[in-house]
């Protein structure tokens, strides 16, 4: 068992945002539907629990007291039906993303679409007029909306295939798709198309933002690694100084190839380098391996 976890912690960590994006997906519908069919048999039904831990409420003040799930909603499903749509939009749209706008770009725009989408839900839910306190909210579809919008909005005559049978540019297709959301505005599943708009919006202006030269993916890496240097322990690190008398003890000795030393310190420098730009967790198992060496120099 131990092995198999390793595997999967190996192929996740190598596997790009658009994988690992789905890894996640799929592996939270996986674990709820092993554990709400074993604890089922046990007459336990954990399908309101975890809803109600894992759902974004429209209520404000319940929203409160669960304010992760505005961040959980949007890895969480129940329906087959509902989790394959998404991801099966998720992946097509997902490598034409990174095509034209690189792997790291893909998790903040699926999270800022999934973050945008929960809050116009909420918003909405509680100024309407019309629309009464339904139930919570889950499922990626405002993320996938703007991952699907951004790269519609970057390359609007991109042509692709429906179906393996029509070809349409991939505007058309983005475009409907929001047109429906509108349509069905006052169906049953009134918070999924406002959620989808609010996804739909953000994928639209970062796109225009970064044709301006202006980035939001970089902010969200920003705080991620600061984030992450809260949690992560960084290895102590010894100071080497470099002397140019030697003791009448250590003359006995034998010295320090000189040439490696600075081979040493030129490589120490280069990871510190990187750590400063990207974080620890950045580092190779080999880097890592050589700073806890060099640290015990």
């Amino acid at each position: 068992m131990a092995d198999i976890v390793d595997s999967l912690k190996q192929q996740f960590s190598r596997a790009n945002w658009l994988n690992r994006i789905l890894y996640i997906n799929v592996g939270v519908w996986v674990v709820f539907i092993v554990a709400n069919a074993i604890l089922g048999l046990a007459g336990i039904q954990i399908d309101r629990y975890s809803v109600d831990i894992l759902a974004i409420p429209s209520d404000t003040m319940k929203l409160l007291t669960r304010p992760w799930t505005l961040f959980t909603y949007m890895f969480f499903h129940q329906g087959f039906r509902h989790i394959l749509f998404n991801m099966l939009i998720l992946f097509f749209t997902g490598r034409i993303f990174m095509d034209f706008l690189g792997d790291k770009r893909l998790l903040p725009v699926y999270f800022y679409g999934g973050l945008a989408g929960g809050i116009l839900f909420v918003i909405l839910y509680n100024i309407s007029p019309v629309i009464e306190a339904g139930a919570p909210m889950l499922g990626a579809s405002a993320g996938v909306m703007a991952v699907l919008v951004a790269v519609a909005t970057k390359v609007p005559n991109l042509t692709v295939r429906l179906f393996f049978l029509f070809e349409v540019k991939l505007w058309i297709v983005a475009a409907v798709l929001v047109l429906l959301d509108f349509a069905q505005m006052n169906s049953s599943n009134t918070g999924g198309h406002i959620a989808h708009i609010g996804g739909a919006i953000i994928g639209y202006l970062y796109i225009r933002q970064l044709d301006r030269g202006v980035d939001w993916s970089n902010g969200f890496w920003n705080i991620s690694r600061r984030i992450g240097g809260i949690f992560e322990r960084k290895p102590k690190l010894r100071t080497v100084h470099r002397t140019s008398k030697r003791s009448k003890s250590s003359s006995t000795s034998r010295p320090m190839s000189s040439s490696n030393l600075t081979s040493d310190q030129k490589r120490m420098d280069e990871i510190l380098d990187k750590i400063k730009e990207n974080g620890y967790d950045k580092l190779s198992k080999e880097e890592k391996d050589f700073l806890f060496q060099f640290s015990k120099k």
